[in-house]
């Protein structure tokens, strides 16, 4: 499945137009011998001398400058004919017309390269950014990181570069490292040697240049050499065994470049002040002797104060390339270096040979990335080239596999009882809710409070009394920094962070660096910590998803950040199949197939069929397609939001009352082949006494549709003031509308208009809400609670589903719930938090058949569930024997699709159907009057949850079926399995 995925990635970058197959047989590189020669020799002999050396030069570059430094490095690279340029900061778009401009204007192509460890969010604005190594280092699967560098050699040859100083190739075994850190793989030589390797392997297989840096190793310093010379004064047989080793390994793999540090190892070079990228020792000697690189080797950069402040500004050029130097990185003063060199030359110190070689060696490397047939970068579409889905889908996996759980006492993580948890969500570093939190409220309730790491001990002090009240906390360690000594975290938050696992069970998400573990004290009595490597809303929203189960969670820490956690740390965790969060890719699926379900939602706003809508749609587990279209009502003064609550009306069938019943069946409680009346005695002198509980729920008991009960409670077209009153008071208690109330004695003659109602002529199948009113009662009476609470307890709340409830006034705000009809026939007033059906409402709000509230999240969970045969998040709700005994079609030759409860297919697909018309067999669900509708097809793992509120203002408007914008929507996604499954994609990886 790792293969398949792989292609997959692959062809679709292809598609990109930003791939170029050509003759590429060795790596990505061109392997053209004869033509490369010739077009060496071509070009070297068109050079002067002057122009040889400054092909061994490459100058640095912004893109974020003004007109007068672009034409000054235009200039500068035109008149010495250099060999290349290293774009720093800037913006893609203005990286590209540079490039094109140098590159049209240059004597010889130049190579392009760049900094772009962890991808070219490194350097440029509006791109992702990966993960750095340090993450890497935790994760467990070599393949992504190859992933990764595979797509940032998409992306770097898209802006038309042709090196990456990547990957970090040090093993960093000193904490206090304040330049390497976590741009390093971690401590362990050999997980660094792989996982360099990996991402070598991937920018290489792209055509792109791979440098690995900074030989011999700069793991082991406590100085930065931007600033200062480092000192490595340790055995060299510790050099050789730990940090040579990566470097090794690479060389032996094939990776096409070397950049030497600016650093003074005395067990390699003795000599005082020496410099190792300086240093022929290190490079002619080691480097290219010794370890038998055949590579370009690269200079760090020369202006950094390792070199300006410990070697003379006139002969650093000359000895780097004495030492075994090919090109050299940023001189400070181009000019000089040039007539230095070709001054060194005429006396002899530099051999006119040497300068031939390493010209040769540059430009043979500038034909294998391409340049000898170098093409304009087009402008057009680059953010979005640079930008893909699959980008998204490689940053995805590498910040999920990274996640590492420590501690974890009592096997806290995954949380499994939700119906037990008192839980607060605190972030320290902001001061609003963040991605964190959001992601949270899909899994279960929790109160949020945030704090500006700045906050003084009494504002800590404030929220650590207001936190004894939990039970569980989670606490996001946010804001932090990559760099020692406090990377971010002030003293403050670490006692905060103490005090509060001393009152409550704490979990911590540690949102950055893993050294900074060493700074908590008493970190070990933490129940569990959560290390991301990154602070960002990805990192945060996945290890919400980790934390309840949805993500496995297999990371390992790269390095040892204190006495008690050591590298190879790290609890792995099951998933509880739970609801994920991720983008359609993950399963296969291109974004861009999903744009048809935009539309058919936004011409239902168009077209007036709705205000707005919901759509979710989750496949194999996922969600892939969770968005909100339009407003409350037409006046377009509150847009639909993720997390509004909806009348489902007739789900209610399945999301409650089936529910119940399959519970109690299950719980021999209940016959579904018994007589109705076996459990409601009241029915036996009635017509109603032979009615089986399975043909109600089959709609074949032939009992009428419905009964418009609320037309016997009118008088002159207003409610019976014999019945209702404006206030509540005596017998006044049935709450139907806003200051409506109900005789409540009335609820019973509700019961026994149906029982004395007739039967339908029609036998066979017919659609009735009037069985479900019985339906309820029978739960009711068995369960010995309402049904409300009965599927509260046993299903809604260890499900996490908080937003799902009867009556949801009394549990939520009332902007939060979307309005239906303005009821000008009965109640006389907006509905919005009452239920729509009359029905319901004159039971209370709370009906077998209407009545419930939810949000799409919740009926997704609810439906998933289902799909998972009755397992979710730890926890067997149902046993599949049940559930595919209720889901199936229940009486097929009498012309009946219906399961128990459940809608199914027609037996015989239409055009026009009550589904989509590629839903499978074994598919069921549930259609709501109010504009709503779930969906689940095991066959395929796919739930599909729309909702609406078409009956606004008016019940009359029934554009929505007329348009089958629901069906339509949901073939879509059939349409798009359809694509996937032709092009060979029905396995993706997991």
């Amino acid at each position: 499945m790792k293969l398949i995925f792989r292609i997959f990635l692959l062809i679709a970058l292809v598609n990109c137009g930003s791939i170029k197959l050509t003759a590429q047989t060795k790596h990505g590189f061109i392997h053209e011998e004869e033509q490369e020669k010739q077009w060496v020799d071509s070009v070297y002999n068109s050079l002067t001398i002057d122009e040889r050396i400054a092909q061994l030069i490459m100058v640095r570059s912004f893109s974020n400058r003004n007109q007068k430094y672009t034409d000054s490095i235009a200039r500068m690279l035109a008149k010495y004919n250099i060999g290349g340029v290293i774009f720093f900061k800037g913006t893609p778009v203005s990286q590209v017309q540079m490039t094109n401009r140098f590159q049209n204007a240059a004597k010889t192509p130049l190579l392009i390269a760049m900094d772009a460890e962890w991808g070219l969010a490194m350097r440029l604005d509006s791109v992702i950014s990966f993960p750095r190594q340090l993450a890497l280092g935790a994760i467990e699967d070599d393949m992504l990181i190859f992933d990764m560098g595979f797509e940032i050699g998409r992306q770097l040859k898209r802006l038309g570069v042709h090196i990456n100083f990547a990957p970090v190739a040090d093993v960093n075994v000193n904490p206090l490292n304040p330049v390497i850190n976590s741009r390093s793989f971690g401590e362990n030589r050999i997980f660094v040697a792989h996982k360099a390797l990996a991402y070598m392997k991937g920018l290489q297989n792209m055509g792109v240049i791979s440098v690995a840096k900074h030989f011999p190793g700069h793991g082991d310093t406590d100085k930065d050499s931007h600033y200062i010379l480092p000192q490595i004064n340790k055995p060299f047989y510790e050099i050789d065994s730990i940090h040579l080793f990566p470097f090794k390994y690479l060389i032996e793999n094939g990776i096409a470049g070397v950049m030497p540090a600016h650093l003074s190892v005395s067990a390699i070079d003795p000599r005082p002040g020496s410099i190792s990228s300086l240093s022929p020792l290190v490079v002619n000697d080691l480097l290219k002797e010794k370890l038998g690189f055949k590579g370009l080797v690269f200079t760090d950069g020369l202006e950094m104060k390792a070199v300006v402040d410990f070697a003379s500004a006139d002969s650093v050029e000359i000895k780097a390339l004495l030492a075994g130097i090919d090109v050299l990185i940023l001189p400070l003063n181009v000019p000089r270096a040039i007539t230095n060199i070709k001054k060194a030359i005429t006396t002899g110190l530099i051999p006119e040979n040497l300068i031939e070689e390493k010209c040769r060696k540059v430009l043979s490397w500038k034909y294998k990335v391409g340049l000898a047939n170098h093409e304009e970068i087009p402008i057009e579409n680059l953010y979005n080239d640079l930008n893909t889905p699959e980008t998204e889908l490689i940053y995805r996996r590498l910040a999920a596999s990274s996640l590492t759980l420590l501690n974890n006492n009592d096997n806290l993580i995954p949380i499994r009882s939700l119906d037990t948890l008192k839980l607060a969500s605190v972030e320290i570093g902001y001061s609003k809710n963040t991605s964190f939190s959001d992601r949270l409220k899909n899994y279960a309730h929790a109160d949020v409070f945030t704090i500006e790491k700045s906050a003084s001990v009494a504002g800590f002090n404030e929220l650590l009394n207001k936190l004894k009240a939990y039970n569980l906390v989670f606490v996001c360690v946010r804001n932090t920094r990559q760099n020692p000594p406090e990377y971010g975290i002030n003293s403050l938050t670490r006692k905060f962070v103490r005090n509060l696992s001393e009152k409550v069970k704490t979990v911590m998400i540690l949102a950055g660096n893993p050294y900074s573990l060493r700074l908590f004290e008493n970190a070990e009595n933490l129940n569990a910590i959560m290390v991301t490597y990154h602070d960002t809303d990805l990192s945060v929203d996945l290890t919400a998803q980790a934390l309840f189960g949805a993500i496995q969670v297999s990371g390992e820490l790269p390095v040892s950040p204190s006495q008690n956690y050591k590298a190879g740390d790290g609890v792995k965790t099951e998933e509880l199949k739970r609801l994920q969060y991720s983008i359609p890719e993950e399963t296969g699926i291109r974004s861009e197939w999903l744009q048809k379900a935009d539309s058919i939602a936004l011409k239902g706003i168009v077209e007036k069929a709705y205000p707005g809508c919901r759509v979710l749609v989750a496949l194999e587990g996922r969600v892939i397609y969770d968005k909100s279209f339009g407003h409350h009502t037409y006046d377009r003064k509150r847009r639909v939001r993720n997390d509004d609550i909806y009348d489902i009306a007739s789900i209610t069938k399945i999301a409650a009352t089936t529910l119940a019943v399959m519970k109690l069946y299950q719980d021999n409680k209940l016959d579904v082949d018994k007589k109705l009346s076996y459990y409601l005695p009241e029915l036996k002198n009635t017509d109603k006494n032979n009615i089986v509980i399975r043909d109600i729920m089959a709609h074949q008991a032939r009992l009428q549709s419905w009964i418009p009960f609320y037309k016997k409670y009118l008088k002159n077209g207003n409610p019976d003031p014999a019945f209702f009153s404006n206030t509540k008071k005596g017998d006044f208690v049935v709450e139907v509308a806003r200051n409506l109330y109900m005789d409540k004695s009335q609820i019973e003659k509700i019961y026994d208009s149906i029982a004395a109602s007739p039967f339908s002529k029609r036998r066979g199948y017919l659609y009735s809400d009037l069985g479900f009113f019985w339906l309820k009662q029978l739960v009711e009476r068995i369960a010995g609670v309402t049904i409300d609470e009965y599927v509260y307890e046993n299903f809604y709340k260890p499900l996490g589903m908080n937003n799902t409830a009867f009556n949801p006034l009394k549990k939520f705000d009332t902007e939060r719930i979307i309005p239906t009809e303005d009821d000008r026939e009965f109640r006389k007033q907006l509905l919005q938090g009452y239920v729509h059906d009359p029905g319901a409402a004159l039971l209370g709000g709370v009906g077998g058949h209407a009545g419930l509230f939810s949000s799409a999240n919740d009926l997704a969970v609810l439906i998933q569930m289902m799909m998972n045969k009755g397992y979710y998040g730890g926890q067997q709700f149902l046993t599949p024997q049940v559930l595919s005994e209720f889901t199936r079609t229940q009486f097929p030759l009498n012309d009946n699709r219906r399961g128990m409860g459940f809608d199914k297919p027609q037996l015989v697909k239409e055009a026009n159907g009550p589904t989509s018309i590629s839903v499978s067999a074994s598919s069921f669900g549930h259609s709501g009057f109010t504009g709503v509708y779930a969906w689940a097809d095991p066959k395929y793992e796919l739930v599909y949850i729309f909702l609406s509120n078409r009956v606004y203002p008016s019940a009359n408007n029934g554009k929505i079926n007329k348009l089958n914008i629901r069906t339509n929507i949901h073939q879509v996604f059939y349409e798009a399995l359809e694509k996937r499954d032709n092009q060979g994609y029905d396995q993706m990886i997991h």
